[in-house]
This record gives C-alpha cells, sequence and structure tokens, in this order.
C-alpha cells in the first residue's frame, strides 16, 4: 500500500496531544490552550480508529494469512515496546527498589490492559497499555474484514459499520455507567474503577471498528459511479479538521467535573467524526491541510510518533530522576532526540529485519513443499 503521507504527519499531532496530557504545556503557552492539553487524552482514542482505517485500506484488497499478519504486526510495534519496558523497569527499581513480578509478566506478555486494577496496567510505562489494546486489535482484524467483505452495498455497509461500532461503544460505556451506580455531580478526579475494567480491550474496540468502517467508506466512494462523488464533496477536510480543533479548543471533554462526559468523549462520541475525517483527508490529497500535513518533516515526525509516544513517560520520567532541575523545554528535546535516533537505530531496522526473516521462512517452505 502507498503512504497516506496526511495521516502518516496526523500522527504526529495525536501523539503530540498525548505527550501534552501527561506533562503539560510549556509554562508560555496562551491559555486558550488550556482545554487543549485536557483534551489531549483522546489522541489515545484516534490512534485505535487511526489504527482500524490504516489496516483496513492496506488489506482489504486481499485479506491477510493470520500468522503473516500478526508477525508483520509484531514487527511494527514490538520492537520499540519492549525498548520502552526494559527503560520503565529500571527507572522503577532506581526510584522505589522494588519490583513487581507478577506485573512485569502481564507487561512482558502485553496482557496489562486485562487486569482489573488500572496501577497494574499502567506501571512500568503508562501508555504501554494502549499497546496492548492494539495486539487485541490485531488478533481480531483478520476476522473483522472477512466478515465485513462478504458483500458488497455500495456506501450503505461501511455506514452500517461505523454505526455499529459507535453503538457498541457507548451500549458497553451505558452499561458500565449504570452498573457502577449514582455518581457525585462533581468530581475532583475520576476514580480509577469508573475508567477502568478488565475488558478494557473489548471496550475500545467499537473505536477500532469505526475505523474499519471508516476505511471501507473511503474505499467505496473511491469505486462508485459518479452520482456517489457527491460525497467526496460533502467531505470537505479543511473545513472537519477545524471544526474539530475548534471543538477541543472549546470545550473539555476529559473533564473529571462531567464524569458522564468524559466516559463517553472515550469510548464512542469520537468515532464518527474522526472516522469522516480520515475519509476526508484521503479523499482530498491535493487539499491545504492534506499538503501541510504531507510535508516531509511533519511526514518524518509521523513516522517516528510510534517512538516518540511509547517513549515518553519512560524517558521523561527517567530525566527527572537523573537531573531533576532541567527545564521542560531541554527534557522535550532530548525526548525528540531520544525518539528519533530508536526509529532511526532500532524500530525501523528490527521491523525490516523481523519481515525479512518471515518472508524467508515463508519461501523456504514452499520450497520444500511436496508437490
Amino acid at each position: 500500500m502507498e503512504e497516506i503521507r496526511a495521516l502518516t504527519g496526523l500522527r504526529w499531532f495525536a501523539a503530540l496531544a498525548v505527550f501534552f496530557f501527561h506533562f503539560g504545556l510549556p509554562s508560555w503557552s496562551p491559555s486558550i490552550f488550556g482545554n487543549l492539553q485536557r483534551n489531549g487524552a483522546l489522541g489515545v482514542q484516534f490512534f485505535f480508529i487511526l489504527s482500524g482505517y490504516i489496516l483496513t485500506v492496506r488489506y482489504v484488497p486481499k485479506p491477510p494469512r493470520f500468522r503473516k499478519f500478526l508477525i508483520s504486526r509484531f514487527a511494527r510495534i514490538g520492537p520499540m515496546y519492549y525498548v520502552a519496558l526494559l527503560i520503565g523497569v529500571v527507572y522503577t527499581v532506581l526510584s522505589s527498589n522494588q519490583l513487581d513480578l507478577a506485573a512485569l509478566g502481564l507487561h512482558v506478555g502485553a496482557l496489562q490492559a486485562w487486569t482489573t486494577d488500572m496501577d497494574t496496567a499502567t506501571s512500568f510505562n503508562g501508555p504501554a497499555w494502549t499497546i496492548s489494546v492494539e495486539f487485541f486489535f490485531y488478533c481480531t482484524f483478520p476476522f473483522i474484514v472477512r466478515v465485513t467483505q462478504r458483500r458488497r452495498d455500495g456506501l450503505f455497509r461501511p455506514i452500517l459499520i461505523m454505526l455499529a461500532g459507535t453503538i457498541v461503544g457507548a451500549s458497553l460505556s451505558i452499561l458500565h455507567a449504570v452498573s457502577y451506580g449514582p455518581l457525585p455531580s462533581e468530581l475532583r478526579d475520576l476514580p480509577n474503577s469508573f475508567v477502568w475494567s478488565s475488558v478494557m480491550p473489548i471496550r475500545y474496540l467499537g473505536l477500532f471498528v469505526s475505523g474499519v468502517g471508516a476505511a471501507m467508506l473511503t474505499i467505496s466512494v473511491q469505486e462508485a459511479s459518479e452520482s456517489n462523488k457527491l460525497v467526496t464533496k460533502v467531505l470537505q477536510p479543511n473545513f472537519i479538521v477545524v471544526a474539530l480543533i475548534s471543538l477541543l479548543v472549546v470545550f473539555d471533554l476529559n473533564s473529571p467535573q462531567n464524569a458522564l462526559l468524559s466516559l463517553f468523549s472515550n469510548f464512542w462520541m469520537g468515532a464518527i467524526p474522526v472516522g469522516l475525517m480520515l475519509c476526508s483527508i484521503h479523499l482530498h490529497p491535493n487539499s491545504l491541510i492534506a499538503r501541510f500535513l504531507g510535508i516531509e518533516s511533519l511526514n518524518f515526525l509521523g513516522r517516528m510518533s510510534y517512538a516518540f509516544y511509547i517513549l515518553h513517560v519512560p524517558v521523561m520520567m527517567s530525566i527527572g530522576l537523573v537531573a531533576p532541575h532541567v527545564r521542560y523545554e531541554i527534557k522535550f528535546l532530548i525526548l525528540l532526540a531520544t525518539a528519533a535516533l530508536s526509529y532511526k537505530l532500532i524500530e525501523d531496522p528490527l521491523r525490516n529485519r523481523i519481515n525479512k526473516i518471515s518472508a524467508a521462512q515463508r519461501q523456504s517452505r514452499l520450497e520444500i513443499k511436496p508437490s
């Protein structure tokens, strides 16, 4: 699949949003961006939707064989996941002189998102729980694609898939809120038991499915007759992106003072708007926003955004441990350099190496297979 450069560039801004959520904005940032910083956690939900979108665009022409697909996906996210885990383990030992072996076992197996304890799930490297969720998505994706490809119904089927993903996320969130019981009108902080459960990957599956549906909508529009090209005209990326950014600037969708809004924002409300944004950018590669997101510098930042995302907590915490008086901006630059070097020296080479070994093994099996 040819790279969709604008979506690669967009990944950088999502990773940066999560960083700002965890470590705040620079002290010189205008106060108007306060909501944007608090909404930065929603960058995680964006990644789940984008994951379903990109995988579908890449694999819909020919659904992958399960084993080959999982190896290629592990090659994509596995190496940096374990590098970041190693840094997190070293930091934990140096800062507390304690090591929870049971929790470490969950992290080594990328199973931490399935635990009932949020503190265990976010130990060593907080953001890594999302990679545990991604591994679950990868295991389900080949089956989702086969089910959703059984018939081609023009634009109706992709829209139905997007709605189904949204409904699944909304239903699970409502059931969770009802089972939790009455909430106080205001919360200083959302309790872990309200935002976490042992089936966290399943609760996020609706976002991933919505991304699959959004990609199928794009493919259907690209293959559709002229009468359906109206969708392309309606989905204007410049307008959609500006509208979504304005929403994030004006409203605090992750506010602990509004528990239900925060819950719904995290699990389903953004599925269709973000999916349509991805469609619009993909369908309009020559639009102003797509050309901006596709420039070379942003493309590189987008390609290294996974290294930046998975490393940002353990690296920033480690810098704070070793040199606690280093300024915020210097820490950020060290993190940026670490992520860039990790991408060039670890992530990209190991991904290529694993894929080459896998391809060579497949070829070897074909050669020795009896005729």
